[in-house]
């Protein structure tokens, strides 16, 4: 341990960035707690959800040998994750945050044990709507260097029952956004970077979006990934109401879809 802790003191910063932005969130905890380096905010960000990286490794190993698609790592989706890390910020607010693994196969709703051991030992795990509730806490970031990390609500219902596209009520999603406009942030596992998700990079019904409240009843978000473009797409159950035809466009392996037109409106049973 303490030829580690020499070792770490001895990096440069930006050396210690570049093993950081290579290596799963927590390991590079004890560097950090000992205030040999400082944290970038994406890692602090997941340390905030994980208290192991245990779940993240699994999900990267079962993503790079699927026989489908290579996809991403898991992505955390959430307006305002860099402040989630900020010192700066003296009285945190409550995050909104939706996990998506990103899991074709399904694989991960296997190991959801493993997903639960590698979370905060706080949580408190909400069955009806899936959701992780982890409470206010504080992290280490070295000797007199404490940072109050805000309470955080989890939406993990794509972890527990796979899909291709991921349903929340309309009231959720809107909270993953700005209020007065569509744009939020992102980070996947792989990438270890947050970054902006505007207008530009999200598709609905509508062909201008411009309000949270459009993104309702169906929505794609396009993503920078560590393997390129990336698409999730987000419905509510009022999806349910209508007959949607996506328009798509190809790029590469991947098709993206681009909108949905509406066909008619679906007749109640």
């Amino acid at each position: 341990m303490q030829r580690s802790k020499s070792l770490f003191h001895r990096l440069p910063q930006e050396v210690f960035d570049m093993i950081a932005k290579r290596s799963p969130p927590n390991a590079t905890k004890e560097a950090a707690n000992q205030g040999a380096k400082r944290e970038c905010a994406d890692n602090i960000l997941w340390r905030a959800i994980f208290a192991t990286d245990e779940w993240l490794n699994l999900a990267e190993r079962l993503l790079q040998e699927s026989p489908y698609v290579k996809a991403p790592g898991p992505i955390l989706i959430g307006k305002n994750l860099s402040s989630i890390g900020n010192p700066d910020v003296k009285d945190p607010k409550h995050h909104h945050i939706l996990l998506a693994p990103n899991d074709w196969t399904g694989d991960l709703s296997y190991n959801l044990d493993v997903f639960f051991n590698s979370l905060r030992e706080d949580y408190r795990y909400l069955e009806k709507g899936h959701k992780v509730i982890l409470p206010r806490t504080t992290l280490a970031l070295g000797p007199g260097h404490d940072l109050r990390v805000p309470g955080i609500t989890l939406y993990i219902k794509n972890l527990m029952v796979s899909t291709e596209t991921i349903e929340l009520p309309k009231k959720e999603l809107k909270r993953l956004f700005d209020k007065r406009a569509i744009r939020t942030q992102y980070t996947s596992s792989s990438l270890k970077k947050i970054q902006m998700i505007e207008s530009s990079d999200v598709c609905g019904v509508k062909h201008r979006l411009s309000m949270p409240g459009d993104l309702s009843p169906i929505c794609g978000l396009t993503f920078k990934t560590s393997i390129g473009p990336w698409q999730l797409l987000l419905r509510t159950p009022e999806a349910d109401k209508w007959e949607l035809h996506p328009m798509h466009q190809k790029e590469g392996p991947l098709s993206y879809v681009t909108g949905w037109t509406v066909i008619r409106k679906r007749r109640l049973q």
